[in-house]
């Protein structure tokens, strides 16, 4: 007969008079009060309470080494050969000078040569038996150099559909080109999402994210009422000198012209990166002032009814570098497998006319990155949030903000719906 123990990855809020308990395997769950009891008294549970436990992951088998288990689904995750996630940046070039940014900006643009041998790369890993391929549109700014994509994402989907293949297709812009006729293109090129960066209101934006051609914030924000053929995520970079002008960007974007068409907003720190000016690193925050900021305006966002994805699930890999076929690619071809240093030489693991299973296990940077979790054993073993994680922000040297604020997101997600047993 099977022993069962709690899991260790368990986190139990007390609320509003009700106990939850958390499990990044399962979800979130309100027991009453015989199934808590169960819970913490296993040896005398009955079996439909153990039954209750069990699928909603709050109990494990006694044997089971949870942690073991985390790291060989990791392990199974990276080397999936049923997926292929490619950024591709057709041009460095932008029409922002972003402070933050971490791209190594430049004039040039993927020319037909490159684009022929990603077709080529794409086509050799579906015939090889890949059943999903997911591309994302970086740069750069991508919507400059547009036929480029075009070309590109008509290919893909030509290649997709001869050989029985998923094909999903996201877009990260700045937003000061996305017309009404090129969102309905994107929309026929299966391009199902987008994200758009605003840091603040008009002012505060602008200063920001400094438009070579005057106002980006009043260009975006026009562009955005006007189309109508694809929704949009609104990301917002935070750092010390923005995010007290926030409630103002979210009045704006509360109307309903832009509200119907945001599919989520996302929240991100500005990461501290070797590029930056020292004046811009003083301005980063330190991942726990960052958790108690990421709270107080995720309950601004919600209050004012606007579109939040609360994500507390977990996650296979922490990083999307970690993963054998998932790499990002320049103008030149040039493949990195760390989106960050992009446009660094030293970085470059290869081109993509090159790179193939053969090259690969002889790459040091495939290897580095792909093996790169042996840093769990000793920063994560004992987090209990390490499944929704999978130590993704190490590159950074710092854990995610959830690990800070968890308790209270799931306050927050309980008051926006959750399973409950009774």
């Amino acid at each position: 007969m099977l022993q069962y123990k709690k899991s260790f990855y368990n986190i139990e809020i007390l609320y509003k008079n009700s106990v939850y308990v958390y499990n990044p395997f399962k979800g979130i769950v309100k027991l009453n009060q015989y199934l808590f009891e169960s819970l913490n008294n296993l040896n005398s549970a009955k079996d439909g309470h153990i039954q209750v436990l069990l699928k909603n992951g709050l109990i494990v088998d006694k044997n089971l080494d949870e942690f073991k288990k985390v790291n060989f689904i990791n392990y199974i995750a990276k080397l999936n050969m049923n997926q292929l996630s490619l950024s591709i940046s057709p041009t460095f070039a932008c029409n922002f000078i972003c402070s933050y940014c971490f791209v190594k900006k430049s004039n040039v643009i993927m020319d037909k040569q490159v684009q022929n041998d990603i077709l080529f790369f794409v086509e050799n890993r579906l015939k090889a038996g890949t059943k999903s391929l997911k591309v994302t549109w970086f740069g750069g700014e991508p919507l400059l150099a547009f036929d480029i994509l075009e070309y590109l994402s008509q290919n893909f989907i030509n290649l997709c559909n001869k050989y029985n293949c998923r094909y999903d297709a996201f877009l990260i812009t700045n937003g000061t080109l996305l017309n009404s006729e090129y969102a309905k293109i994107l929309k026929k090129l299966n391009i199902k999402g987008i994200q758009i960066t605003l840091d603040g209101p008009e002012r505060i934006h602008n200063q920001k994210r400094p438009f070579e051609n005057g106002n980006s914030f009043y260009v975006i924000l026009s562009n955005l009422k006007k189309i109508e053929d694809i929704k949009f995520n609104v990301r917002i970079n935070l750092c010390k000198d923005n995010y007290k002008y926030i409630d103002e960007l979210l009045e704006i974007i509360s109307q309903d012209s832009i509200r119907k068409k945001i599919n989520d907003i996302c929240l991100s720190p500005v990461f501290k990166t070797e590029y930056m000016k020292e004046e811009e690193r003083k301005k980063c925050f330190e991942i726990e002032e960052y958790a108690e900021v990421e709270l107080e305006i995720l309950k601004k966002i919600l209050s004012k009814k606007l579109p939040k994805k609360i994500d507390i699930k977990r996650v296979n890999v922490g990083n999307s570098k970690e993963v054998l076929w998932d790499m990002n690619i320049d103008p030149l071809g040039n493949v990195y497998k760390d989106e960050f240093y992009m446009g660094n030489k030293n970085d470059i693991a290869g081109n993509i006319r090159e790179i193939n299973l053969k090259t690969i296990v002889n790459n040091p940077h495939f290897i580095k990155h792909i093996m790169s979790n042996k840093e769990t054993e000793h920063k994560c073993k004992e987090c209990k949030i390490l499944p929704v994680c999978m130590n993704g922000n190490l590159q950074h040297m710092f854990c995610i903000s959830l690990k800070y604020n968890i308790k209270e997101q799931l306050k927050l997600y309980i008051d926006n719906g959750v399973c409950e047993y009774e």
